[in-house]
């Protein structure tokens, strides 16, 4: 590549002199996108399709906003506990470790719970009362430090 072309410009990533002798390292990369509940019930269905065609194993980074953060968590939670067909790179038992808990968790009312009963001077706030479901439905006492290190997870509320 000549810094500076045309066709450089045109790109939304710009190279420095610098970078001229550095190549990108070939990654896999999901986004997940927000969008409360449905986010959540949708990236269900992007990570079980990356799954049947054997690209779950093959990811390096997850990144998350809202919803989507639900999902990967629930990912995250479990990746120790796939079961991986070594030569498909298919998880053989993601329904049970990811599917069937976010399902369970989307057909909760936890936000109207929430609210109604988490306005003082009735007790804990409201997003004291969702992390209390979130923990209860999905994640138990996992913390950031019990997940593996790959693949890498980037969380945002």
């Amino acid at each position: 590549m000549t810094i500076g072309t045309p066709t450089d410009l045109m790109s939304p990533v710009h190279y420095t002199p610098e970078d001229a002798a550095s190549q990108p390292e070939q990654r896999v990369a999901r986004c997940l996108c927000g969008g409360g509940y449905r986010a959540m019930a949708f990236h269900v269905g992007v990570l079980w399709r990356h799954n049947e065609v054997g690209l779950l194993p093959k990811l390096d980074r997850v990144s998350t906003v809202s919803g989507g953060s639900i999902t990967s968590c629930v990912l995250a939670t479990n990746w120790a506990d796939l079961k991986l067909d070594e030569e498909t790179g298919v998880a053989t038992n993601l329904v049970d470790k990811m599917v069937q808990p976010v399902r369970q968790m989307s057909s909760t009312t936890v936000d109207i719970w929430a609210v109604l009963t988490g306005v003082p001077p009735f007790g804990d706030s409201v997003s004291d009362r969702v992390a209390e479901a979130h923990r209860n439905h999905l994640f138990g006492d996992t913390s950031l430090q019990d997940l593996l290190d790959t693949p890498r997870f980037a969380f945002n509320g």
